[in-house]
């Protein structure tokens, strides 16, 4: 089952819910300039026992991984 919000065409994120193998998951869509990729998490209260998922297409690998680098240093404080 798939649940989704109403949001426009233009939307740099969206969330939506699925259910999967593993249990329902939420589906964050990101729609950035730099690139466009999916975080599929489970629940808040599973967040830090089950796996969580990052779905892209091929061809955003490297707009990605670039994106991911340049962000590296946001963590440094946790």
């Amino acid at each position: 089952m798939y649940h989704r919000l109403v949001y426009g065409e233009d939307d740099t994120y969206r969330c939506s819910q699925c259910m999967t193998p593993l249990g329902l998951r939420e589906i964050h869509e990101f729609h950035l300039e730099e690139g466009e990729f999916a975080l599929l998490v489970p629940p808040a209260k599973h967040f830090m026992s089950e796996p969580s998922l990052l779905v892209l297409h091929e061809s955003q690998l490297d707009p990605i991984e670039q994106l991911l680098e340049e962000s590296l240093p946001l963590f440094d404080n946790f």
